[in-house]
Parts: structure tokens; sequence; C-alpha cells
């Protein structure tokens, strides 16, 4: 059925002719049997992906959260070595300059501890945020 475009009439009128024209005949299609059970079998093939999506993202987060953890096990360790040294260092007078190195080596690798925690724990949160 070919389609005239009367120049007289709106296009939004003619547009609402149109889609009032085709309404039954979509009708009819998307109520067959077999339509209805494609669309059951889409809708199931996305909830699938979805759930697949969704457990892969859990997982991920998860992987997140024990790497935080470690380094902030690690944090903590560090930082009890640090503690340690500083007290060592007090007690010998801070005369012997290999303390002073290893007090240094270990506030640097604190300070790595510290950077790489707070990276994971603001990548964790926001990934967390995401998935809210």
């Amino acid at each position: 059925m070919p389609i005239y475009c009367d120049v007289r009439v709106p296009v939004s009128e003619q547009i609402l002719a149109f889609q009032l024209s085709t309404t039954p005949l979509l009708m009819r299609y998307l109520s067959s049997p077999t339509i209805q059970d494609e669309l059951d079998e889409l809708r199931a093939e996305m909830e699938e992906l979805r759930d697949g999506w969704l457990e892969e993202d859990v997982q991920q987060v998860q992987e997140l959260r024990r790497e935080l953890d470690r380094a902030n096990k690690n944090s903590r360790i560090l930082q009890y070595r640090l503690k340690k040294a500083e007290r060592r260092g007090l007690r010998a007078g801070g005369s012997n300059g290999t303390d002073g190195e290893l007090l240094r080596s270990i506030e640097q690798d604190l300070k790595v501890a510290v950077c790489f925690s707070y990276h994971l724990h603001h990548s964790s949160t926001a990934n967390l945020q995401l998935h809210v």
C-alpha cells in the first residue's frame, strides 16, 4: 500500500494516520505464538547475560577487596617495623649511620604501601558504587 504525502495535511497528522493504520497488523504479528516464544527466548538470553556480567563484577569486587586487605596488612606490618626501627634508633642515640639508612628504607617502603593501599581502596570503592 503506497503512502502519499498530502501537503494540505500537517506531517504530524500524517504520521499519526500511518501509525493508526498499521497498529492492527502489528498487534496481530506480536500476538502470534511464535513471536511470543521468540520474545520469551530473547528475554531469557538477556537475563542470562546480565546474570553473567553481575557474577563477573561480584568476583572482580571480591578480588579487589582481597587485594585491599593484603595491602592494608602489609601497610600495618611496615608501620610496625618503622616504629620498631625508630625505637631502636632512639635507644642507640642515632649515632649509627646504617640505622638511619634502614629507617629511610623502611619509611620509603611504608610510603609505597600506603599509596598502594589508598589506590586499591579508592578503586574498589568506585567499583562498588558502580554496582550499587
